[in-house]
């Protein structure tokens, strides 16, 4: 029988059991530190007065998760970053690992970029949590016009109310869900963005940037791999929202800065698959039997 139980903070009641039973307990940090996460999300629902709220912004959800990481007796982390908000958080880091999740599923896509349509491009689940209210105010202030801002992916009830109340968005597309991407981005000659307020590590900053689009990220969503000024550029949507507006227009009107950073971001990229991060975690684990 296992002595090692791999958990996310979520399974309270599976850690409670285990450790009846005598289990070492590994919880997976997939974001930053929860009380962190729960002002952050919170101060941006005040700000932008969105009622309708997703699990990040709920009082309930950070209970739970924290109650999670009190249970456990090691930790793994996805990025430097993310680990840093439990150290200052005061957690016992002796406890705590940080295995990489610069992921990507594509290899690489060196191409010829020459006739490919110029955009902005933002992936996510967009809820709150990823910062998109904060790129779409930056963008009405950028007020870009020959290059359009492509927002890939669902729209979560609080931010289908905040485009409503602070709408319209000019210029700005609403790609929706898409399945196919790995061929889509191709398509495409753009800088990617991602303004999560807090994250660990997101799997989509290596595939975007395995595509040759360098990146606009908070600090939290950089997932170590944005270097600032190399392949990418990192912004506090929060505190630095001038700055942002300033970023957007200086690389609509100056796009061989962006053509510049391509081989970085490919090498940024990498190779390295969500394959390889599990064959890490697994090893960390069979490490701590005893």
């Amino acid at each position: 029988m296992s002595t090692i139980v791999l958990a996310t903070p979520l399974l309270t009641k599976t850690i409670r059991k285990c450790k009846k039973k005598g289990k070492t307990i590994v919880v997976i940090a997939e974001n930053s530190e929860p009380l962190r996460e729960l002002k952050r999300v919170l101060g941006d629902y005040e700000r932008y007065n969105v009622g309708k709220r997703y699990i990040y912004g709920d009082e309930k959800w950070q209970k739970r998760v924290s109650k999670g990481f009190s249970m456990g007796d090691f930790y793994i982390t996805i990025s430097d970053v993310s680990q840093n908000t439990f150290r200052m958080a005061n957690f016992d880091m002796n406890k705590f690992t940080m295995i990489s999740k610069i992921c990507s599923n594509f290899q690489p896509q060196r191409r010829d970029f020459s006739g490919k349509k110029n955009a902005f491009i933002t992936t996510a689940f967009h809820s709150f949590i990823k910062g998109t209210q904060e790129l779409l105010i930056a963008w009405q202030k950028a007020q870009i016009k020959d290059i359009p801002l492509l927002i890939v992916g669902r729209l979560c009830e609080d931010m289908e109310e905040f485009v409503k109340k602070h709408g319209p968005f000019d210029n700005v597309v609403f790609v929706g869900h898409r399945t196919d991407l790995s061929t889509w981005y191709l398509e495409w000659d753009a800088v990617a963005i991602l303004l999560s307020l807090s994250e660990g590590g997101s799997k989509v900053i290596g595939e975007m940037m395995s595509f040759g689009f360098p990146m606009i990220a908070s600090p939290d969503a950089t997932g170590d791999a944005v270097l600032e000024g190399v392949n990418g550029f990192i912004i506090d949507p929060i505190e630095e929202e001038e700055k942002l507006v300033a970023q957007l227009k200086f690389l609509s009107e100056n796009w061989n800065a962006v053509e510049n950073m391509r081989e970085a971001c490919f090498k940024a990229g990498g190779s390295r698959t969500m394959d390889d991060w599990a064959n890490e975690v697994a090893q960390y684990s069979i490490s701590l039997i005893k």
